[in-house]
């Protein structure tokens, strides 16, 4: 995580905004992150509003988002295994009544 915002961070600072960004090289996150932000800043230039914040700005509310995303991607997967065992437990039991009934 830390390796890809710095990556970003140094594309987009190399980057101006009235600039063409060249994409080529750049893996397809980087390149979708790094083009989405260009194109957000763009279009606030276009529309005549000054651009009130900056490209670090921009990076590290994009670092707070993805880091609640994979709280909340990792809250999801605990409650999955749980939710798994859970059911096996359940299967486990049905299937001890239907061999007890059996007896």
């Amino acid at each position: 995580f830390t390796k890809l915002m710095n990556r970003l961070r140094t594309e987009m600072d190399n980057d101006s905004l009235d600039s063409c960004v060249n994409y080529y090289e750049k893996s397809a996150l980087i390149q979708r992150l790094s083009h989405g932000l260009h194109r957000v800043n763009t279009n606030i230039l276009k529309s005549g509003h000054p651009v009130s914040v900056s490209i670090k700005h921009n990076l590290t509310a994009l670092q707070k988002h993805i880091l609640a995303f994979t709280q909340r991607l990792h809250t999801a997967e605990v409650e999955r295994r749980a939710l798994r065992l859970e059911l096996a437990a359940y299967k486990q039991n049905v299937s001890d009544l239907k061999r007890d009934a059996n007896k």
